[in-house]
């Protein structure tokens, strides 16, 4: 973390041990790259596949899901009935009442990203940006000004060729896009209104991305429950996570694994009800635990955080200072600690 007036260092930690302690190391990804990758796993048939490769229907718009019996109806008056359906339509979810019962609105947060992907030959030509960029270790540089909580978040992705920018800042006069729009064209004008008060070295990366799409952030109350029925939802149709801690991805992810736990080998369809009602035991509440925290910016002591500490008193968990730097050890303690595959292989256990 650095200064954004000045690019004076305010707060640096190491990513060195992560592999002893947690399992794993953290890794940035080209959003592209992690969903080709996971298509790829998700049709092949041999490798480290398990059980029948997926066949992927583009272009087939769901229309309504009965929850009760696992029927699908598509746009083109066709449908189908599964065991099993995940839900995964991201923000705009249109059934998510189909799951609560109730009206989930979508609401803004005030803030918005600008993002845009910078070549790093473009940045090598440049003096001043090689000298950050060529002396980083691999993570995060972000400069930041607390005042406005206006981030610019970076890091190497795309087998280190590109440098992903996300500008998180205070919404501005202009910027009014839906939550239909996850990539509204904007300019480099709009991004450098954003960051005007950063460093010309902020304004010259900036300057030499090609392209610059903006969306504004919203948000929606944690939901009561993630299950109904024969389906659940996962990923941004569970829960809007804001960027504050990066962890929508990573969330996804356990909620993946746990599904795959819980219901791999599984031949008695009986049993779906029972499995889901488990997923929805083990991650419901840290899900809401994790919304909340999404939501509240470090060292403000808002409305969010206190939502947090009252939850965490009934979940039994601690909780990191609430000026704790993001990314910094407590909160990867927090995030990252807590085995969620064990937990689904010790309730699948309990159901034998």
């Amino acid at each position: 973390m650095v200064n954004g007036a000045n690019l004076e260092p305010m707060w640096k930690d190491s990513f060195d041990g992560l592999m002893d302690k947690y399992g794993s190391t953290i890794n940035h990804y080209h959003r592209v790259d992690l969903h080709r990758t996971l298509r790829e796993m998700a049709q092949e048939s041999s490798g480290a596949a398990k059980g029948k490769p997926a066949t992927i229907r583009l272009a087939t718009k769901v229309r309504e899901v009965d929850v009760g019996d696992g029927v699908i109806g598509f746009d083109d008056g066709t449908s189908v009935r599964k065991d099993l359906v995940v839900i995964a339509d991201g923000i705009k979810s249109r059934f998510v009442s189909y799951i609560t019962g109730q009206d989930e609105p979508l609401v803004r947060n005030g803030r918005s990203v600008y993002r845009c992907l910078v070549p790093f030959n473009e940045i090598n030509k440049e003096a001043r940006l090689r000298e950050i960029f060529q002396r980083q270790a691999p993570g995060f540089w972000v400069p930041f000004t607390p005042t406005s909580a206006t981030y610019v978040v970076t890091y190497p992705c795309h087998s280190n060729s590109v440098l992903n920018v996300a500008l998180i800042h205070p919404s501005l006069p202009h910027q009014i896009s839906s939550p239909d729009s996850w990539h509204e064209p904007a300019t480099i004008e709009n991004a450098l209104e954003a960051v005007k008060a950063h460093h010309t070295t902020i304004h010259e990366l900036i300057a030499k991305t090609p392209d610059v799409r903006a969306h504004t952030l919203f948000r929606r109350e944690p939901l009561s429950r993630l299950t109904r029925g024969k389906a659940v939802l996962v990923g941004d149709a569970a829960h809007i996570l804001q960027p504050t801690h990066a962890q929508g991805g990573t969330m996804a992810v356990e909620e993946g694994v746990v599904l795959e736990i819980l219901f791999s080998g599984l031949s008695d369809r009986r049993q779906v009800l029972r499995r889901l009602e488990a997923y929805n035991e083990l991650l419901s509440k840290r899900v809401q635990l994790t919304q909340y925290l999404s939501d509240s910016l470090p060292g403000r002591g808002d409305i969010a955080r206190r939502k947090a500490e009252s939850l965490a008193l009934e979940t039994g968990d601690d909780l990191p200072a609430d000026d704790s730097m993001q990314f910094s050890e407590p909160w990867r303690d927090f995030f990252y600690r807590r085995d969620v595959m064990q937990d689904a292989e010790d309730a699948v256990k309990g159901m034998i």
